[in-house]
């Protein structure tokens, strides 16, 4: 957990290809589940290992999004 320093529990679930778009260019990317009992993160990685994308449900119901630009 980044924000306590503590070590938090996660399964990982991946959830096969997609297409999101890179600075305006569709890029094929591997979708994974991350689930840590309060936090529910989806992670898109292209070909290489390369972090594209991540969305997140917050709190207050808000989708939390971060993309390459």
């Amino acid at each position: 957990n980044p924000q306590t320093g503590d070590y938090t529990a996660v399964t990982i679930r991946p959830l096969g290809r997609e297409t999101v778009p890179v600075r305006g260019q569709p890029v094929a990317a591997d979708k994974y589940h991350l689930n840590a009992g309060k936090f529910q993160i989806d992670l898109w990685y292209a070909d290489g290992g390369r972090w594209i994308a991540l969305d997140s449900v917050l709190d207050n119901g808000k989708r939390l999004r971060y993309r390459i630009e």
